[in-house]
C-alpha cells in the first residue's frame, strides 16, 4: 500500500519538477546578466562569442568616420582589414549631426550609414556607440553645447529637457542605422548604451531610459556598456553585457571584468588604448611598439576580444576638440588626433601597424589582403601671408548683440557655440584695472585695439586682474575670449559654459553696457570678409588679433600635405574658406593635416587668425611629413 501511495506521488511530482525547473532556466535570465535577446546575431553567452550560432571573436580597431574626410574612408578600412582585424568601431557624434535644434545634417563627412554601407561591402563587422555622450577627446564629449542655453540643464541625467533632446535625436539617428544590423540584412553586430557612465554617475534609470530609447526605435542587435577599472560597478544595467577599458595589465583588469560580470561571460576590451591624445603644453605621447605587443599578445592568448582605440585617429578639424580636468587644472586637446595609433593621422602605415599585423597573422582564419599603399603626400614650399585685416576692422561684418552685463556665449540670445567672443564696451574717465571672473579659456584685453595682457584660465583663483593703467577720458575696452575645447569627460562638464562666466569690473565697478561679437568662423563670416580692407602687412611691436592672407597653387591632382605653424603665436588656419584648426606656439604639435580634399588645383586661399605676434617672415609653410612634438 505504502509503496502504491509513494509511486503515485512520486509520478504527480514530475510533472510539477519538471516545470519548476523550465520556470527556473527561463526566469534565471532575468534575476542573473542575460536579458538580450536570444535573436541577436552576436551572443554573448559562456567564456566565448558566437556570430549565428559559430564561435567568433571581436577584432576590432576605431575609426570615427566623422574625423577622417570620406575619401579615404575606404582606404583606412582597407587597412584596418588587412592588419586581420574583422570589426570596425565608431562612436557617432551628436553634436555634428545636430549643430542646432531640429537642425540635423547626415551628409559628407557626417554620413554615418555610407561609412557602415562601406564597411559592410568590405566585409567588416560594424561595432556602434551611438552616446548620446561619446567622450572620444571630442567638443563636450559629442554632446551638442546649445543644451547649456538652459540655465537649469543637467547632462547625462534624466532633467526632462536633456531627455527630450535625445529623444528627438534618436528619432531621427536610429532609424537610419536600425536598418543597417546583421540581423536585418547590415553589418552592425553590437551597439552601445551611453559610454564610460560609471565614471560619471550611477543612475540606472538614466541608462535604463537611454535603452528603451534605442530599442523602441529598432535596436535589436546585442547591447552593451564600456567603463574603465574605475567605473565597472557604478552605474551599470543588470541584463547588459559589460566590458572593459584599459591600456596594460590585461590579466588584473579581465580579473575585474569578470567580477563585475558575476558570471561566465566573453571578455572584451573595448578600448584597448593602443596611444594616447596630447594635450596643448605637454609632450607627444608615444605608446611604444614593443608594449603594445606585449599587452595585445596577452589579451589573445587569454581568449580575448579587442577593438583597438585608436586604430586610425584622424583630426580633430574646425573647432571639434574636447578637453580635460584634472588636479585643477584645464587641459585642452591638440587639432591632431593621431593617437600614436597603428594608423597614422594622414592614414601611413606605422611600425606599430606592422607588428600588429605579425601578430594578428596568428589568429586570423583567413589570408589577409595586401596593405593598401600609403596615399602620397606633397611639399607645397612657403607661402607668403601678405595681406592682412584687423578684427577690428571686420567687427561691424560679425553678429552682435547688446547686454547690460557679460555672460557665456551659449546663453547669448543666439547662442554661441565655437570660436571667439568679443566683449566691447566705451569707458569713461580713466582706468586702472580690470578685473575678469569666470573667463574660459583664453584671451586677450584691449584698450582702443592695442592689446594689453594676455590672459588663460584659472581654476583655484578665478579672479584675473589685468592691469590697465589707462589715462584717457574715454576709449574702447575690448575683452576677446577663445573657446579652446569644452571639456569633454568627468563632473566637470556639468560647468563648461565659455566666454565670461562669471563678471568684468572696472576699477571693481561693473561697466554699464556691453556690445557682444561672435566670431564663429561660419561659411558665411568667410564669404563676408573679402571685401574687408584688405592692406599689405606691416609688423609693429604688440601687433592686434588680425587676419593674414595669402595663396599658393597646386599643379596637377592636389596631394596631402601639412600646415607647418613654427613662428607663429596662437590662432586657427583655414584653407579655402573651411577652418582646419588651431595652432599654439607652445606645442607639442607645430603642423595641421591637409587632406588633398581640402586643396583644389590652381589657386589655393590660405587665411590665419593670429592672437599674438605673427611669423618674423609672415609666412607658412607646406611640408610632407607631420611635425606632432
Amino acid at each position: 500500500m505504502r509503496y502504491r501511495q509513494y509511486r503515485r506521488l512520486c509520478q504527480l511530482s514530475l510533472p510539477v519538477i519538471l516545470i519548476l525547473l523550465l520556470i527556473y532556466y527561463w526566469t534565471r535570465d532575468k534575476t542573473e546578466d542575460e536579458t538580450n535577446s536570444p535573436v541577436t546575431s552576436l551572443q554573448a553567452e559562456g567564456e566565448h562569442f558566437t556570430l549565428n550560432g559559430k564561435p567568433f571573436r571581436i577584432l576590432s580597431g576605431a575609426i570615427h568616420y566623422f574625423r577622417v574626410v570620406p575619401t579615404y574612408w575606404r582606404d583606412r578600412l582597407l587597412k584596418l582589414k588587412a592588419m586581420g582585424l574583422n570589426t570596425v568601431e565608431t562612436y557617432v557624434a551628436w553634436n555634428v549631426h545636430e549643430p542646432r535644434p531640429g537642425t540635423f545634417e547626415f551628409s559628407g563627412r557626417y554620413d554615418v550609414t555610407s561609412f557602415i554601407n562601406l564597411a559592410h561591402t568590405l566585409g567588416l563587422y560594424v561595432i556602434l556607440r551611438p552616446g548620446p555622450y561619446i567622450c572620444a577627446e571630442w567638443e563636450f564629449g559629442g554632446l551638442p553645447a546649445w543644451l547649456l542655453a538652459d540655465s537649469n540643464m543637467e547632462i547625462r541625467s534624466t532633467y526632462a529637457p536633456f531627455m527630450k533632446s535625445v529623444e528627438q535625436y534618436f528619432d531621427r539617428l536610429i532609424p537610419l542605422v536600425a536598418p543597417l544590423q546583421m540581423n536585418r540584412g547590415g553589418s552592425i553586430i553590437a551597439v552601445q548604451i551611453e559610454n564610460e557612465y560609471g565614471s560619471f554617475g550611477s543612475d540606472t534609470n538614466y541608462l535604463s531610459r537611454l535603452t528603451d530609447m534605442m530599442t523602441s526605435r529598432g535596436i535589436t542587435e546585442l547591447l552593451f556598456t564600456s567603463d574603465n577599472e574605475g567605473g565597472l560597478h557604478r552605474g551599470q544595467l543588470p541584463g547588459v553585457f559589460k566590458t572593459i577599458n584599459f591600456q596594460e595589465n590585461p590579466e588584473k583588469m579581465f580579473a575585474r571584468l569578470k567580477e563585475s560580470q558575476g558570471r561566465r561571460r566573453p571578455l572584451f576590451v573595448t578600448e584597448y588604448w593602443s596611444g594616447w591624445f596630447d594635450h596643448w603644453g605637454e609632450q607627444h605621447h608615444i605608446v611604444g611598439v614593443a608594449d603594445v605587443i606585449e599587452t595585445v599578445g596577452e589579451i589573445l592568448r587569454m581568449g580575448a576580444s579587442i577593438n583597438f582605440y585608436m586604430f586610425h585617429g584622424g583630426t580633430n578639424f574646425g573647432f571639434m576638440n574636447g578637453g580635460n580636468y584634472d588636479n585643477h587644472r584645464y587641459q585642452p586637446t591638440v587639432t591632431s588626433y593621431d593617437y600614436d595609433a597603428p594608423l597614422s593621422e594622414a592614414g601611413d602605415v606605422t611600425p606599430k601597424y606592422i607588428e600588429l599585423r605579425r601578430l594578428m597573422l596568428q589568429y586570423s582564419k583567413e589570408p589577409l589582403i595586401d596593405i593598401p599603399p600609403n596615399v602620397p603626400k606633397s611639399s607645397y614650399g612657403k607661402v607668403k601671408l601678405g595681406q592682412t585685416v584687423l578684427l577690428s576692422d571686420v567687427l561691424y561684418q560679425l553678429p552682435s548683440v547688446s547686454v547690460s552685463d557679460v555672460g557665456p556665449m551659449e546663453m547669448l540670445p543666439h547662442c554661441q557655440l565655437y570660436g571667439y567672443v568679443m566683449y566691447h564696451t566705451t569707458l569713461t574717465g580713466t582706468l586702472a584695472n580690470v578685473e575678469i571672473t569666470g573667463a574660459k579659456d583664453f584671451g586677450l584685453v584691449m584698450i582702443d585695439s592695442k592689446p594689453i595682457q594676455l590672459f588663460e584660465r584659472q581654476e583655484k583663483e578665478e579672479k584675473q586682474m589685468i592691469k590697465v593703467g589707462h589715462q584717457r577720458t574715454s576709449g574702447i575696452l575690448d575683452i576677446l575670449v577663445e573657446n579652446s575645447g569644452r571639456i569633454n569627460y568627468g563632473s566637470m562638464m556639468k560647468k563648461e559654459r565659455k566666454g565670461i562666466e562669471g563678471s568684468v569690473l572696472l576699477d571693481g565697478k561693473p561697466a554699464d553696457g556691453w556690445t557682444v561679437y561672435s566670431l564663429e568662423f561660419l561659411p558665411k563670416f568667410f564669404h563676408d570678409v573679402k571685401g574687408a580692407p584688405w592692406k599689405a602687412v606691416k609688423i609693429e611691436k604688440d601687433m592686434p588679433p588680425a587676419f593674414y592672407k595669402g595663396t599658393f597653387t597646386v599643379i596637377g591632382k592636389p596631394r596631402d600635405t601639412f600646415l607647418k605653424m613654427s613662428g607663429w603665436v596662437k590662432g586657427v588656419v583655414a584653407i579655402n574658406g573651411a577652418v582646419l584648426g588651431r595652432f599654439w606656439n607652445v606645442g607639442p604639435q607645430q603642423t595641421l593635416y591637409v587632406p588633398a580634399s581640402w586643396l583644389v588645383e590652381g589657386a589655393n586661399v590660405v587665411m590665419v587668425f593670429c592672437i599674438g605676434q605673427p611669423h618674423h617672415e609672415v609666412s607658412v609653410e607646406l611640408v610632407d611629413v607631420p611635425i606632432l612634438g
